[in-house]
């Protein structure tokens, strides 16, 4: 009877050992798992802000442009009333 003991207790003992062998492991994936979470946020934050400054430099030079082209206009007006010319006598004359 003794060694049926001995035998459910080292059988036992050898399942507790896989147990904690496996609850280990799990436990080191769950880790590695939340760090990699961890990067992968950090780097779609970061990815995000990136977004979010090409977005403001785009509008920023759309801005310029369109005050560039504002302001391109208000010259060539300003040279046609200059030399009191129309857009038909300049047609006029190269054509």
């Amino acid at each position: 009877m003794q060694e049926k003991t001995d035998g459910l207790t080292l059988a036992s003992g050898a399942q507790l050992d896989g147990a904690r062998q496996m609850l280990q492991s799990r436990s080191t994936n769950a880790r590695q798992l939340e760090a990699k979470r961890s990067q992968t946020e950090k780097q779609a934050q970061e990815k995000n802000q990136s977004i979010l400054q090409l977005e403001r430099e785009t509008a920023r030079l759309e801005q310029k442009k369109a005050t560039s082209e504002l302001e391109e206009k208000q010259i060539v007006d300003r040279l046609w009333d200059s030399y009191e010319l129309t857009a038909r006598y300049g047609r006029e004359r190269d054509g």
